[in-house]
């Protein structure tokens, strides 16, 4: 039997979250080999996850019992047991960690998260790696942070690969990642999502940076959306995201409320957020109490599954897809808006400004104001009809070229084989 691909998740397959490794893991499977799946923690009902007889798939128990957000239970199980206690002694001194309060939590969280899986699952990650042959064994790590933190107590033999996408990898924007300087060496390749966090990871880490490979992500061809009526009679946006601060959606609800104002809205607006967060009800009482109803209808969909939102875009004509994020990987929202012909207005952070140009859309400034913003939805509802023609065939072109999953996980996965 073929030595097998382990990959590690955050969630997968419980829940309905990492849907694009949902998209990417046909492409495993016709590799040939056993894949393992070793999620991290339960989140939701195990959904369906094929298998064949060439590629049989296994699912190990979560390395965590709770999400590692419940502080009180990483605390309690994370203290008490008789896992190595030391290790990041000289990380907190080194790296200077006494001087935040948050990287200190930052770096005492993984601390904890570490302990506690390794007082865990220490005996089953052993024979799980011991079973599968450690020196042919290729361990996958679909994230940057989290399990990845494990890979210096796991003695593999191996190859290792790893992702990186956003939150996993910029420090600026989504804070300290602990240990990470101990975990680089162990890494055989490292595969940023997007040149720009390609560029980034050997700038930040230099000459311990492990050796580096573009492994872009990709949607499906789902087909075209429906074109807006041309009559010009109204205007639809649609953000996909999950509702939290890092997001700045409020950029978007200001720059409306704006041109509600200042009475420059020529047609009815339609806002359509699909996603859920902790910000909706903030996002809810900032659009009543900005009185955008009577000329801004506001609809905020919730969390709907992938299949949910991919039918969306089949039936519902939208004008422009709006992302205005303080940081991101590469976005694949953006990816499956432009696969529908979706022009796209988004700011220029991360791997977006590989993604969104002015051709197929507009790049806002990495930190837009609401001005900046407003102007550019007013752009957009004041083109003339062949000019928005025009932005939603280089919108499609663009996804054809660049971001088909079919040509970026075949690639990937010609990767994983030859590593």
């Amino acid at each position: 039997m073929e030595a097998p691909i382990i990959i590690f998740t955050n969630t997968f397959p419980y829940g309905s979250g990492e849907t694009f490794l949902e998209t990417e893991f046909p492409y495993l499977l016709a590799l040939k080999r056993p894949v393992v799946l070793v999620p991290l923690y339960q989140e939701g009902e195990r959904r369906f996850v094929p298998s064949t007889p060439e590629a049989p798939v296994t699912v190990t128990p979560p390395l965590l019992s709770f999400p590692p957000k419940n502080r009180r239970k990483l605390l309690f199980y994370g203290l008490c047991n008789g896992a190595p206690a030391f290790f990041a002694v000289r990380d907190f001194f080194a790296q200077k960690v006494w001087r935040s309060r948050f990287r200190a939590w930052r770096l005492g969280a993984s601390w904890l998260l570490i302990r506690t899986i390794l007082s865990k699952k220490r005996r089953m990650l052993h024979t799980l790696l011991s079973t599968a042959h450690p020196e042919y064994a290729t361990l996958y790590f679909y994230w940057g942070d989290k399990s990845v933190l494990l890979l210096p107590f796991l003695r593999h033999k191996g190859k290792t690969i790893v992702r990186f996408h956003g939150s996993d990898l910029y420090e600026e924007a989504h804070g300290f990642h602990p240990f990470r300087i101990r975990v680089l060496p162990y890494i055989n390749l490292a595969c940023p999502v997007s040149q720009h966090g390609a560029d980034y990871l050997c700038q930040r880490y230099g000459a311990t940076a492990p050796p580096t490979l573009v492994a872009r992500l990709g949607s499906l061809d789902h087909g075209l959306g429906p074109i807006p009526p041309p009559d010009g009679s109204s205007f639809h946006i649609v953000s996909c995201a999950r509702l939290v601060p890092i997001k700045r959606l409020n950029l978007i609800c200001k720059a409306l409320r704006l041109l509600y104002r200042t009475q420059r809205l020529p047609v009815p607006v339609r806002w359509t957020l699909i996603g859920d967060g902790p910000i909706r009800y903030e996002l809810e009482r900032s659009v009543q109490i900005a009185a955008l109803l009577d000329a801004v209808s506001v609809d905020f969909l919730g969390h709907k599954p992938h299949d949910s939102v991919m039918q969306f875009y089949r039936e519902t004509p939208v004008d422009l897809f709006a992302l205005t994020s303080k940081s991101e990987g590469v976005p694949v929202s953006i990816m499956e808006a432009l696969s529908f012909g979706i022009p796209v207005m988004a700011t220029a952070v991360g791997g977006v400004p590989e993604l969104v140009s002015n051709h197929v859309g507009h790049l806002l400034p990495a930190d837009p104001t609401t001005e900046e913003v407003a102007e550019a939805l007013l752009s957009f509802i004041h083109l003339p009809q062949d000019q928005r023609n025009q932005k939603r065939q280089a919108a499609r072109t663009s996804w054809e070229i660049g971001w088909n999953a079919d040509e970026h996980f075949k690639a990937f996965t010609s990767t994983l084989k030859n590593l």
